[in-house]
Formats: C-alpha cells, structure tokens, sequence
C-alpha cells in the first residue's frame, strides 16, 4: 500500500513537472497541450525551430511579403496576425471579433487599392487608397462567409454571405487595376467587384460550391477555380466564361482530391498537391504529368506545396509532419521529418532568403 502510494505521488509529480515545462517552452511539447504552431528553419531544413508564441495558432494560412520581412497568418480560430520575423513581434490585425474568426484565405492588395470606407470617419483617410500593409481577406464568423479589408488601423467588411453557413473560401486582386477584386463561395458563386468591395457583382455561377481559387499574377484575368467536387476550371476573361480542366486529372488518380494548389509565375508552372501525390501542368492546367517523389499512399495527401520567388526550381511540398525539397526542379528530392507529429498546412519560402521557410501546422 505504502509502495502504491509513493508510486501515485511520483507520477503525480512527473505530470506537473511535465505540465510546467510545457509551459516553459511556450507549449511547444505535445504534453504542454500546444494547438499547432509555425516551424521555421534559418539553414534550409537542416534545423528546425517554433517561431516564438506561435504555439497557440492553428494555422490556416501563411503568406509572405516581398520584401520577406512580414509574415501573414491566417489562424482556424484566433483570426489574422503579422509577424515581423526580424524583431520576433506579432501584432494582431482587426477588431475584437475578427480575432475569434476563422480565416480561410488572404491576399496582400497593392498599394493603391481603394476600398469601401468603414465608416464616416475613415472616409478620408482610405480615399487616399491602400497600403503596403493592406490586404483582403476571407473569414467565417457568426455563421457567415464575410470579405474584410485591412489597412493599417482600419478595417471594413467588404462582403457577407446572404445565407448562413456559407462561406467565403478564396479572394483574389488585379495585379494592375488594383479596385477589381474576386472572390469565390461555397454557394458556386464566382463574384467580381469593380470598385474595391463597395458592391459586388455575379459574374458566374457555378453547380458547385466553390473552395479554392488562384490567379495569374503576370496574366491579369487568368484564374483557377476549384469546386467541392474536386472539379478544376481555368478562365482568361475574369471569370465570364471557364474552361473545364477535369478531364486531365482524372487521368491521375485521386488526382481530383485536391488539397493544395499554386501557380508559379516565375516558370508558369501550376502544380497540384492530391491524394495522387504532386502533380504539375505546363500549359496551365490542359495537361498534367506526375512529379515523382518517394511517397507510399499511406502518407498522402500532399497537402502543401511552396516554390522559391527567385529560383523555380527550388520546391518544398508536405506531406503529414513531413517535409520533402528539391533544388532541380523536382528531380532529386531530400526529405525531413519535422520536430512535431502535428500535419502541415501551409508552407513559405522567404522572397528574399531562401534559406528560411516557414511550415504552418494544423491541430
């Protein structure tokens, strides 16, 4: 009896010395409970580390600057943040209830992007147009899709799904006429404003919710929608007629489970992360061909893929708490198993130095 009691007090004890160093290092072990996170390598994955305090996002989304010097992070239910890796800081953007929002895609907008003002008193202050610091972005909150737009201190709600439980899953900006913006929604909406989200148009409607969307940014009206079927459709006239790209994925299988899509518009490249494995098309979508990296079917789907700004031969694809590089292009890949048993969600690679990439986790 005696024995079993000093048993108990000992793993007792073990557990709260557990507990406190889970919360030592900022929860970053499975036992200090984290809810993801963002890994980050300075050596091109030959180390890895939890970018600090990011231990409680779980991240949905992960965009970088040009200038390599702000990290966006979309989160599942903590909303939208930036980090400056160079001072270590975060800062959250929006209001209070956009904090506990989901978010589900983001843009960073030009500079000259002019938006709907919030309220009377921004009123002069966004007719000026936007900022480096602008950006698009879609949530769900309060059983609604809704499009917020952020510059700086100020914020406006752009759009709001008419029905509840509906949402929002992908924006998009002209690269040139910066006060035209896209969006998509799951109830097969493909949406188009003129006059920076003032007020919105229906330019097609889809059979099919629609959950992805990706544009060219050198092709202005070139973008790619992807429906809840699994469907891929291409447009060259911002979303007045599509092109069904179905036909070509279907040549791969489980290629139509698509959980990841790019668009490098260094090479033109379009690659495709599925339950396939990481696909690639050439002309944009018409045809596909299989990129071979050694992955047994038990490990898919790719669930992230990344390439380098200034150098497209440079890929980083995920799969599970994996990751998998390549410097040629896709010819010989290197893989690493992260720190973590958490699954990737999203990948960057820094504009300016490559050598940091950034891996969002999911709970």
């Amino acid at each position: 009896m005696k024995y079993a009691f000093i048993v108990l007090i000992a793993t007792v004890v073990f557990a709260v010395i557990i507990g406190i160093f889970g919360i030592i290092l900022g929860g970053q072990s499975l036992a200090g409970g984290a809810n993801a996170g963002i890994l980050v390598t300075r050596d091109n994955g030959a180390t890895w580390d939890f970018l600090k305090d990011s231990f409680k996002f779980e991240v949905s989304v992960l965009k970088m600057d040009n200038n390599g010097t702000r990290l966006l992070v979309g989160t599942k239910h903590n909303g939208l943040w930036i980090n400056k890796p160079d001072a270590g800081a975060w800062e959250r953007l929006g209001s209070e209830k956009l904090s506990i929002a989901q978010v589900l895609d983001a843009a960073w907008l030009p500079a000259n992007t002019v938006g709907r003002p919030a309220n009377a008193a921004d009123k002069s202050a966004n007719a000026v147009g936007g900022s480096t610091n602008s950006l698009l972005a879609a949530v769900f909150n309060d059983q609604r899709g809704r499009v917020e737009r952020l510059s700086g201190s100020s914020e406006a709600e752009l759009y709001f799904t008419p029905l509840a439980n509906y949402a929002v899953f992908g924006v998009a900006a002209h690269p040139i006429h910066s006060n035209i913006l896209w969006i998509v929604s799951s109830d097969g909406g493909f949406y188009e404003s003129s006059d920076g989200g003032s007020s919105w148009r229906t330019v097609y409607r889809f059979k099919e919710g629609l959950l992805r969307l990706v544009s060219n940014p050198v092709m202005p009206g070139n973008l790619w929608v992807v429906t809840s079927k699994g469907n891929l459709y291409i447009t060259y006239d911002s979303g007045r007629s599509w092109r069904d790209l179905s036909g070509g994925l279907n040549k791969l299988y489980n290629a139509s489970k698509i959980e990841s899509l790019i668009f490098d518009n260094q090479s033109g490249v379009l690659y495709l992360g599925s339950n396939y494995g990481l696909s690639r098309s050439y002309d944009r979508g018409e045809s596909w061909q299989n990129v071979p990296i050694a992955l047994p079917p038990e490990a898919l789907p790719v669930t992230a893929i990344a390439t380098d700004s200034r150098n497209s031969n440079k890929i980083a694809v995920s799969v599970q708490n994996e990751i998998f590089m390549s410097e040629d292009g896709g010819v010989d890949w290197m893989g690493i198993i992260l720190p973590t048993k958490r699954a990737v969600s999203a990948i960057v690679i820094d504009p300016v130095n490559s050598n940091n990439i950034y891996v969002g986790l999911k709970k």
